[in-house]
């Protein structure tokens, strides 16, 4: 739109987010924090709602996808949480919600790129494996993060690799990470010699927002505030992006008449935008106060991982900076044809959620005892809180003894005031990120 509105709401978002969750925490607790979050975290799911069914060019072309994949998602994710096989459910949304959050960041890297004419194949390439690179390696790299991750994998009863697997990942990804921030630099001075456009507007947003994602699972003391920073400067450049396209939309033939009245310019349309937004993460909010983990609560649940889902999956072909009527919406001119996936390779792409889905179902009924769990996350991150807290319970002390066991330094060693609510955080595990 412009340099302001980019530098609050796009690039430079972390700069206003940051002091703001952290004078919430202090001021707050983190059941309140989890509550406010969900306002904007499941919030924005309807903004993808809006898009895709405001639009009604998009709704006849994609009219399968928009019918008939709600009422499938919706049953089975209300399935799984009332019949208490929502664990498989809720490591398959996790994995999708890793990949959203880094998709958004490729998404706008490409954005400012398409802005200056800049479509270069091998450009976009080490955009995509940057982005990846750093976000994985926050996860494999930060052993807090990797804890509160692979707890997805042992609630679904999926048992762990040992300590020489997790210690052998760790520096496959770290090497990963070294050779495609190398190749990307390269790249980078190649097309400065040569004279190419060069974004660095897009430079200087991969810096803030990998930077940023590194801040907040790699040196936060507390994974739940982790998530919350993140999610929070996610939805934030998510209601912008969907604000800015959805006020281009409107100005063309083919939307409903209720978008159109939505994204009208103006303050007061604006904050109708963001209130019709939150409203919509209140309900989730709400339920979860009213109806816990009762009957009703549980499909509620449901409910919400299904938006989740459809969020995830709608964002993947309403948002292809390719379509041209995408490009026309951010104002982009040039650049190749794009094609949409569809028919056949459509199922079979959603055979990749499903399936492994079906088969983590089946066996979910494995669990592992409090050792067991123990042994297993001494494995992935012995220097996490979370193992080092484990470490000290009582029924674990018989364990720590052993020499086959890797060491774990003093629990008071580099334990931050703030951290002892970890525990909080693996409430998030039934919370739809971003």
């Amino acid at each position: 739109m412009n340099a302001w509105f980019d530098s609050i709401f796009i690039v430079g978002t972390p700069l206003l987010g940051w002091p703001l969750i952290m004078l919430a925490q202090e001021a707050s607790s983190a059941e309140l924090l989890t509550r406010l979050i969900l306002l904007t975290a499941t919030g924005h799911y309807f903004a993808t709602f809006a898009r895709a069914y405001g639009d009604k060019q998009l709704r006849a072309r994609f009219r399968a996808r928009l019918t008939i994949l709600p009422v499938v998602l919706l049953f089975t994710c209300v399935w799984a949480f009332t019949n208490d096989a929502s664990h498989p459910l809720l490591l398959v949304t996790g994995m999708w919600a890793f990949w959203h959050w880094l998709a958004q960041a490729f998404g706008f890297a490409r954005i400012y790129d398409a802005k200056i004419g800049s479509f270069r194949p091998t450009t976009a390439f080490l955009d995509k494996a940057l982005v990846v690179s750093w976000f994985l390696g926050a996860i494999v790299l930060n052993q807090s993060a990797t804890a509160n991750f692979t707890n997805l994998f042992i609630n679904s009863g999926i048992a762990l690799p040992g300590a020489t697997f997790f210690a052998t990942l760790r520096t496959a990804v770290l090497g990963l990470v070294i050779t495609v921030t190398g190749a990307y630099a390269a790249n980078l001075t190649v097309s400065l010699a040569r004279g190419e456009r060069v974004s660095w507007v897009k430079q200087f947003c991969h810096v803030m927002t990998i930077g940023f994602y590194w801040f907040a699972f790699g040196f936060m003391p507390n994974f739940f505030v982790s998530y919350v920073l993140y999610e929070l400067f996610h939805d934030i450049q998510y209601f912008a992006i969907v604000w800015l396209s959805g006020r281009s939309r409107v100005q063309r033939e083919g939307t409903t008449s209720w978008m159109r009245s939505m994204f009208q310019p103006g303050l007061s349309r604006a904050f109708l935008f963001v209130a019709v937004m939150v409203a919509f993460g209140a309900i989730d909010a709400g339920s979860r106060e009213w109806f816990g983990d009762d009957q009703i609560g549980n499909v509620m649940k449901g409910v919400v991982i299904a938006a989740a889902l459809l969020h995830y999956y709608y964002d993947g072909f309403i948002w292809r900076v390719r379509e041209s009527d995408t490009r026309a919406d951010l104002g982009i001119v040039g650049g190749a044809a794009g094609r949409v996936r569809g028919g056949l390779g459509h199922v079979v792409a959603w055979g990749f959620f499903f399936v492994p889905l079906v088969l983590l179902t089946a066996r979910s009924s494995t669990e592992f005892s409090p050792m067991e769990r123990a042994r297993m996350g001494i494995g992935a991150a012995p220097e996490s809180f979370e193992t080092r807290a484990c470490m000290h319970t009582p029924w674990s002390r018989p364990a720590t003894s052993r020499t086959d066991l890797p060491p774990t330094r003093s629990l008071s060693r580099s334990t931050p005031g703030r951290r002892g609510r970890s525990s909080t955080t693996l409430r998030l595990s039934s919370t739809a990120e971003g």
